[in-house]
């Protein structure tokens, strides 16, 4: 990567905002050479990693102090990772919260990563993948459990199964709910 350009007005403003949210919270910039180099690089392109650098300002320096923006994370990790975010989850507004917390974390270290020039293009789409895969798959089995625990196992196993995909497929159109009851 190049060396740090002169700032544009509008990363410039980005970081002093981003700059002033930290030192609300009592934060500090991490002072990475190789961070402080691709910040503005990842200002500039990306309104979302921006966006979310400044309403949570503390994502950027966890992400950085974690060593998580200097590495990839494989689906094996992905879903360990989100399996200990979702711990202790015991409805569907908790649950969503949760996801939600882990997704914009992760596409944040993704796109950095993108960005910054540290992950290939291979990489970059294996790690969404492995982000959708882990999101999914423990939303659904989680929806699942609570369904079966509320309402017993419904009919044959094809029928569960479809029930089970009937939830999801509800869920993911829904907005601010993850499990909408739905019948088949």
């Amino acid at each position: 990567m190049a060396a740090a350009p002169e700032l544009t007005p509008q990363v410039a403003e980005r970081r002093r905002s981003w700059e002033d949210a930290l030192q609300g919270r009592g934060l500090a910039v991490p002072q990475d050479a190789a961070f402080l180099n691709a910040l503005p690089h990842v200002f500039e392109a990306s309104d979302y990693v921006a966006q979310s650098a400044i309403r949570h300002p503390e994502l950027l320096p966890d992400l950085q102090g974690a060593g998580r923006l200097q590495s990839r994370c494989g689906a094996e990790e992905m879903d360990r990772l989100l399996a200990a975010a979702l711990e202790g989850m015991e409805n569907d507004a908790a649950l969503a919260g949760a996801l939600r917390h882990f997704r914009r974390r992760e596409m944040v270290r993704i796109i950095w990563r993108d960005i910054a020039g540290l992950a290939p293009l291979a990489e970059t789409l294996e790690d969404l993948t492995a982000l959708a895969d882990a999101c999914v798959s423990q939303a659904l089995a989680r929806l699942q459990q609570w369904a079966v625990a509320e309402l017993g196992h419904p009919g044959t196993p094809q029928e569960r199964s479809r029930a089970c995909w009937s939830w999801a497929w509800a869920s993911w159109g829904q907005g601010s709910s993850i499990c909408r009851r739905t019948s088949t």
